[in-house]
């Protein structure tokens, strides 16, 4: 296990919060993990559904074709990636 060393300060309110979602033999530390975890589930289904309903994708069989194309292979220069603005992450 990796030693706990890092401390985070919390109102009393979200103290008693994180406490009532504790299991038995949980830590502190497994309850944020698991947060964390959902968090970025979740964050990555916005952005799925975000993607879908504007459009802000690109179609499986045009990866294919950029594939067969020698894009993958590095053959030829892939296309610049655009950035998705909320995270910057790549659209």
């Amino acid at each position: 296990m990796t030693a706990l060393t890092k401390r985070i300060p919390v109102s009393e309110p979200v103290w008693k919060d994180l406490a009532e979602l504790r299991r038995a033999g949980q830590t502190y530390d497994d309850i944020l993990v698991e947060m964390i975890d959902l968090q970025k589930k979740q964050r990555l289904e916005e952005d799925i559904r975000q993607s879908l309903e504007e459009g802000d994708f690109v179609p499986l069989n045009e990866i294919k074709a950029r594939k067969n194309k020698g894009y993958a292979t590095g053959e030829r220069t892939t296309p610049k990636i655009t950035r998705n603005k909320r995270q910057g992450l790549p659209a």
